[in-house]
């Protein structure tokens, strides 16, 4: 498998076996389609005078099909229909930057606020309408740091990592 060197990764997915994309800081992104063997630059920091929305450090991506992700950065919610190569602002949220998504059906996804905690409430989103919205998700935590770091689903059922290191189970 290829080594990539001068990166700091944010996070790896595969579609299927053979297609695959790493994000990183400064809005680097790589695609793979023949499993790992080989890496493209999709897009570099250089890419900010020609597409801003990249530019900055993406946290995660959710491969739809092998040519629509969605992805979430500090501008806000972005959409590619092609791979990876084009991206397109679908939504923000206007009290903190989204910096972890995770899919539960099709137009429903659960995000991870990567700023603005409030007290004891777990900084944890919710949007049903394919990540153009958010709203905060009232999930009451007591003697512990509630920022969320990731949100991944299992099959249905719905963890979150904090910084302080608990883990949280979403059971609604």
């Amino acid at each position: 498998v290829a080594k990539l060197n001068n990166f700091r990764f944010r996070s790896i997915i595969f579609f299927d076996e053979n297609y695959g994309w790493i994000t990183g800081d400064n809005g680097i992104l790589l695609g793979t389609t023949d499993g790992g063997e080989t890496w493209n630059i999709l897009h570099s920091p250089q890419d900010i005078v020609v597409n801003p929305y990249v530019y900055a450090s993406t946290y995660n991506l959710i491969a739809l099909s092998q040519a629509e992700l969605l992805a979430c950065n500090n501008v806000g919610t972005i959409k590619s229909t092609d791979g990876g190569k084009t991206w397109t602002q679908i939504g923000t949220y206007n009290r903190g930057t989204v910096g972890w998504i995770t899919r539960k059906s099709d137009n429903e996804y659960f995000g991870a606020l990567k700023t603005a905690v409030n007290g004891n409430t777990a900084n944890m989103l919710y949007s049903n309408d394919g990540c153009k919205t958010w709203q905060e998700l009232d999930i009451k935590v007591s003697e512990m740091d509630p920022s969320v770091e990731r949100i991944y689903n299992f099959n249905g059922k719905f963890y979150a990592n904090t910084r302080d290191k608990h883990i949280l189970k979403y059971m609604k």
